[in-house]
């Protein structure tokens, strides 16, 4: 059980998951009566649409057990978004409203709309802003659109 003192050091690591799509690092909890706990961790978000993934490591473990440090780094949730989703998350970040998008990409609101929400539930993501931080991190659109 995890000392109220250390919920919110969680609460700000669950959300930096999210955010970023994982998280592995090392943090000391502290226990009952001054003592730590050292965990290693690995979080991913949305292994699938909305479901995260902890993983604990026993702090002893070799680092070449846990894979080379490049992937352990690169972990991300596996994403196949359409060329169209792509489009129309790349217009969102430049600010564009679905109007503008639907103008733009010679569609309908209506499926500028459908394409924003597809890639919003394929990503896990909470709202638009949310789903271009996430797909940018990913390297799934262009850092200079987001």
């Amino acid at each position: 059980m995890v000392p109220v003192y250390d919920h919110a050091r969680l609460q700000v690591l669950w959300e930096q998951m999210r955010l970023r799509g994982h998280i592995w690092d090392s943090r000391d909890f502290m226990l009952e009566r001054g003592a730590s706990l050292r965990l290693v961790f690995l979080l991913v978000a949305n292994v699938l649409p909305g479901e995260h993934m902890m993983v604990l490591v026993p702090p002893g473990w070799s680092a070449d057990e846990l894979g080379p440090e490049n992937e352990r780094l690169s972990l991300r949730p596996a994403v196949s978004l359409s060329r169209r989703q792509l489009e129309v998350l790349e217009s969102i970040a430049d600010g564009l409203s679905l109007e503008e998008i639907a103008s733009r990409l010679a569609i309908s609101p209506a499926t500028a709309r459908t394409h924003a929400g597809h890639a919003l539930r394929k990503l896990g993501a909470r709202n638009r802003a949310h789903a271009v931080a996430l797909a940018a991190d990913a390297g799934l659109i262009g850092a200079a659109s987001a």
